[in-house]
Order: C-alpha cells, then structure tokens, then sequence
C-alpha cells in the first residue's frame, strides 16, 4: 500500500510530461521529411 502512495502524487508526473511532448513531435517531423523525400 506505501507504493501505491508514492506514485500517485503527480508532483514528478508534471516535470516528466512536458519533456515527453517536447520530444514527441521531433519524430513526427522526421516522417514529414521522408514523405517529402519520396
């Protein structure tokens, strides 16, 4: 039960999601440009 606790404050979940989108779109550009390339 404590690590249930643990993870469910979103205290760390905040400062790890912004990165995660931040980086998402860097791949979504790459298939743009081999669209591109074709």
């Amino acid at each position: 039960v404590p690590p249930s606790p643990d993870y469910m404050p979103s205290p760390k979940e905040p400062e790890q999601a912004p990165p995660l989108p931040d980086y998402v779109p860097r791949p979504e550009h790459a298939d743009d440009k081999i669209v591109a390339e074709n």
